[in-house]
């Protein structure tokens, strides 16, 4: 057997195993960000495969897999509602001074928004 012949075999057999990985996950990884987390279905499907991309690059390193998995998805999870908040959950109290609401309206919208 030839070297190309053993690293084609190692790449086949690497990629089946990321395919029965992914099969077996996938679902419930994107559940976990939808129901835990209350990501909308098509964010936490978009969360799920950046985890798996991650899997890809730190597979060899992974002692657990589940729990490396469900730990990924929490962190993306989480991550995801930091970086898409625009207001904190706090109140705010504030007075315009009479402003009128055009004003206002102009004044938020000029706002700058998170990318």
């Amino acid at each position: 057997m030839s070297v190309a012949t053993s690293d084609l075999d190692r790449a086949a057999a690497a990629e089946e195993n990321f395919r029965a990985v992914y099969e077996e996950n996938f679902a419930f990884l994107s559940s976990i960000a939808a129901n835990k987390f209350r990501v909308p279905d098509t964010e936490a499907e978009t969360l799920a495969h950046e985890v798996f991309l991650t899997y890809l690059r730190k597979s060899e390193t992974i002692a657990d897999l589940r729990s490396w998995l469900i730990g990924a998805i929490c962190h993306a999870s989480r991550h995801y509602w930091r970086a898409n908040r625009l207001w904190s959950a706090s109140y705010f109290a504030a007075s315009v001074g009479g402003a009128p609401i055009s004003v206002l309206r102009q004044y938020i919208e000029q706002q700058n928004r998170p990318a």
